[in-house]
């Protein structure tokens, strides 16, 4: 007899930021369309450093069920502690697809390119994040 089990999964992945590289390697070559958003990390006291990340937190559901209703993966990179976001050789800031320059940030990387980028308090606003899908 077959039985069928209700299997739950999540489509976010949460990517430390000494793994950016390796992940979003494997997202080029693949050429996928994916949602992103780049946040901040703790800080060595464990507490968030960054205000307008702190506010996009309670979120994140939200933000994965939207990616997960437009039948996107949904990837939380990490862009480093208050210290490695300021280095103006951090590596978010100086790659040439992302050229990051502020956290949050949430966007479409559309198999090519970040597209359609919001950033800080724009991405509370439920209007701003369906154009994001438009890319």
């Amino acid at each position: 007899m077959l039985r069928l089990v209700n299997i739950s999964y999540r489509m976010s992945q949460t990517v430390p930021f000494n793994k950016f590289e390796e992940v979003f390697e494997n997202i080029q070559k693949e050429e996928k369309k994916v949602v992103v958003l780049f946040t901040s990390d703790k800080n060595q006291d464990g507490n968030d450093w960054c205000p307008d990340c702190v506010a996009v937190k309670p979120i994140y559901e939200t933000l994965e069920n939207e990616a997960k209703q437009a039948g996107l993966p949904f990837y939380i990179f990490i862009a480093g502690d208050r210290p490695t976001w300021k280095d103006p050789e951090n590596k978010f800031r100086k790659n040439k697809l992302i050229k990051l320059s502020s956290v949050p940030t949430f966007c479409l990387f559309n198999g090519k390119k970040f597209v359609n980028k919001l950033t800080e308090g724009e991405v509370l606003d439920a209007a701003n994040r369906k154009m994001v899908y438009e890319g």
